[in-house]
């Protein structure tokens, strides 16, 4: 799998996607110590292959998304001071393969202070119950 078509979207774009909640939570887990300046949160699939997803930024924060050269199922996050003293949310899409919410799915999203890496939030498809009974 390999992420592609990272994009940016407003509020209002967003908002007009069909995007399907998850049927189980995704797993959350992290590496290292993610800079908390930013929150990133999932939304959902759009059909089976795109995933809509937020970005919040705390207050006096900018980051910039982009996907990793090295490990494509990674998003780099580059936070940087900025001068906005709200939070603010942003709104993107990936997608992520085809047919990618029927599949085993990750992604990463690698968390850069200032050019420094601080650590990694990992998203994993969540199990039902079901999927974890052996017979």
């Amino acid at each position: 799998m390999a992420l592609t078509n990272l994009t940016s979207l407003t509020q209002a774009q967003y908002q007009a996607l069909n995007i399907n909640s998850f049927s189980t939570p995704p797993v959350i887990s992290s590496t290292g110590n993610p800079d908390g300046a930013i929150a990133p949160q999932l939304g959902g699939w759009v059909g089976t292959d795109v995933l809509a997803f937020m970005i919040l930024n705390g207050q006096n924060t900018n980051s910039g998304l982009s996907i990793d050269p090295r490990n494509t199922n990674t998003i780099d996050a580059n936070v940087v001071p900025g001068s906005n003293p709200s939070t603010v949310t942003t709104y993107w899409t990936v997608n992520m393969g085809t047919n990618a919410s029927n599949g085993n799915w990750e992604i990463s999203v690698q968390v850069d202070a200032n050019n420094t890496n601080t650590g990694t939030w990992k998203f994993t498809k969540g199990k039902n119950e079901d999927e974890d009974v052996k017979y």
